[in-house]
């Protein structure tokens, strides 16, 4: 199981009354393909309970995740990164009106932030080989020496 989905549970167990966590969370799986990780409910209603529901802690602990990677990255000397949100496109229904997810749309949000934004050079759509729409490249500034 990946170490971002390991702490998000973690967090979650804590956060959550034990019903909650049992009946929720603890029926999704997460997969690691790759560098992907695609967490997945056991049905459509589980699925909509927990984004729902529960979608603002799930966020807020991938933002933390990528708040932990960016300067681990930097320190190690990597220049360009891939970070994989997801498509998160959702047709809605009628005439199909399409719904971008919420790590597509935050992560540039978070890079730009005042704690990350120093370390970042610039962010383009990754290659679709590299995961195209739904994956970025972060290009990261060098560390300078003091």
């Amino acid at each position: 199981m990946s170490d971002v989905w390991k702490h998000c549970v973690e967090v979650l167990r804590r956060e959550l009354t034990s019903q909650q966590f049992n009946t929720w969370i603890l029926p999704l799986q997460a997969e690691e393909h790759g560098d992907r990780l695609y967490v997945l409910a056991p049905n459509r209603f589980v699925l909509d309970w927990v984004r729902g529901r529960f979608a603002p802690q799930i966020e807020e602990q991938a933002r933390a995740a990528l708040e932990r990677f960016i300067p681990a990255r930097v320190a190690r000397g990597d220049r360009t990164v891939l970070v994989i949100t997801g498509k998160g496109i959702k047709k809605t229904g009628y005439l199909q009106l399409e719904q971008k997810g919420v790590l597509r749309s935050m992560v540039p949000v978070w890079l730009n932030a005042k704690d990350l934004a120093p370390m970042v050079a610039g962010i383009d759509p990754a290659h679709q080989s590299q995961g195209g729409g739904g994956a970025l490249y972060v290009r990261l500034k060098r560390k300078r020496e003091k």
